[in-house]
């Protein structure tokens, strides 16, 4: 039997700093970011939700390819022609074997109205940093499988979830900012409508008008008290998106909304009418020239051409907003109404 031979003290210490290197184990997190982009980006989108609980650095780059693949998302679904939906349907009517094109189509209209909406609506609080609230809100929809429909009503959820976080990011004395913020989104929001006619007017220094005419939408007020500003707007931006859904898709519709301080009939007339109804949409605003022209930005075509401030101005301003029906209607609201803003 042969004897061990005993190791010598310097033996031993080399021994276990070898055992005690080959141990040590590799944090992710201590990757470069752009490996780290990478390596989040080949996950699917089903896996995003645990890979953001794991750390702080992982969320802020799973927000970033969420927000990349939305706007992927979001540019494949534009070459959707919705106008195609009334020929494939008088096609099916002729021959069947067009089924499964006209509901592909309707399909894919259908996610082209849900990522138009949110990239309508969200745009403005993208641009200021807000990726984390977006990833998290509208997480759901990018889960979705494109080939199913995404109902409004779950559309409607999300947007709603994403005002309501934003809001409580701001305490009273940032308020200023999320109602410029509110206002800008609003200002980028009406070009989206099939339809629309925005006209823009200097009256003084300190003056500005907008007045934006759509045709098939419309919104009216039943019946009003002072409401709570805050819930005002945020039913008033939950309406239009819905108004904006159903245009863009080329539905009709016509729903309540009713709460404790305001109760208000909105829809839109398909392209199936014939007379569609008008509204008009009169902003006034009154703020500084800083503000105005910040404003005026808003309704370019795209917001990639606007040099968007590093600081958002910090004065005082107004708005007021009257909307207005041409003609009669069936629900008996008046003709215009006011809203502060």
């Amino acid at each position: 039997m042969k004897r061990r031979r005993a190791t010598s003290g310097h033996e031993r210490q080399l021994k276990s700093s070898r055992i005690h290197k080959t141990s040590v184990s590799l944090n992710i997190c201590e990757l470069p970011t752009e490996m780290l982009a990478k390596i989040i980006g080949y996950l699917d989108i089903n896996n995003h939700k645990s890979v953001r609980a794991t750390s702080r650095r992982l969320r802020d780059i799973s927000d970033l390819i969420i927000v990349h693949i939305f706007r992927k998302n979001f540019w494949n679904h534009t070459t959707c022609n919705c106008t195609t939906h009334a020929v494939f349907k008088a096609i099916n009517r002729q021959n069947q074997q067009w089924t499964e094109v006209w509901n592909l189509t309707r399909c894919n209209c259908s996610m082209h109205a849900v990522f138009k909406t949110i990239q309508q609506s969200t745009e403005v609080y993208l641009r200021s940093g807000f990726e984390r609230i977006f990833s998290s809100c509208f997480l759901p929809i990018l889960f979705h499988n494109p080939i199913k429909k995404v109902c409004d009503e779950k559309l409607a959820k999300c947007l709603l979830r994403f005002f309501d976080s934003i809001e409580r990011q701001f305490d009273s004395f940032d308020m200023q900012k999320c109602r410029l913020l509110h206002s800008m989104a609003m200002m980028n929001f009406f070009k989206a409508f099939k339809k629309v006619s925005i006209t823009l007017s200097d009256t003084n220094f300190h003056k500005w008008q907008v007045i934006v005419d759509l045709k098939g939408p419309w919104l009216g007020a039943l019946w009003m008290r002072s409401p709570d500003q805050r819930s005002s707007h945020r039913n008033l931006f939950n309406m239009l998106s819905c108004m904006l859904f159903f245009n863009i898709a080329g539905q009709s519709f016509r729903r309540v909304c009713e709460s404790s301080d305001e109760v208000y009939v909105y829809g839109n007339d398909g392209n199936e009418r014939k007379r569609v109804t008008r509204t008009t949409f009169a902003f006034t605003i009154r703020a500084s020239q800083e503000m105005c022209l910040l404003f005026r930005s808003c309704l370019e075509s795209d917001l990639k051409n606007i040099n968007w401030p590093t600081t958002l101005p910090k004065q005082q301003f107004y708005i007021d907003l009257d909307i207005i029906h041409a003609g009669t209607n069936s629900w008996g609201f008046p003709r215009s109404h006011h809203i502060v803003i």
